[in-house]
């Protein structure tokens, strides 16, 4: 039916396509890996955040009854400061859209 070099060239596109289609589900395992292990980085980070927050809210509180000092709050500000600052730089493409912190002063 067909001839031989007809027939060779169907099979070299048949092989071709058969890698093509590995390669694109390869790709695609590992985007979702990707996607897995960032929704796992970003649940982890959230929950840093949070600890960080209620660290702040509770040494401003210790502060505004006498029991820290100074020093204890400016450390508790810096540490939540740093943890909302790399929690908002986190964003793969910059953007800042749905970030997940705040850059006002926790009370």
């Amino acid at each position: 039916m067909f001839t031989q070099g007809a027939q060779a060239q169907v099979e070299l596109q048949e092989q071709e396509l058969g890698g093509v289609s590995r390669q694109t589900l390869a790709d695609f395992v590992k985007a979702h890996a990707d996607a897995t292990a960032s929704l796992g980085n970003l649940a982890a980070s959230i929950a840093l955040l949070h600890a960080a927050q209620e660290a702040q809210v509770s040494v401003q509180r210790k502060f505004e009854r006498g029991a820290a000092d100074i020093v204890e709050l400016l450390n508790g500000q810096s540490a939540f400061w740093m943890r909302s600052k790399n929690e908002c730089v986190a964003s793969p493409n910059g953007d800042r859209r749905g970030c997940v912190c705040s850059r006002r002063r926790v009370r």
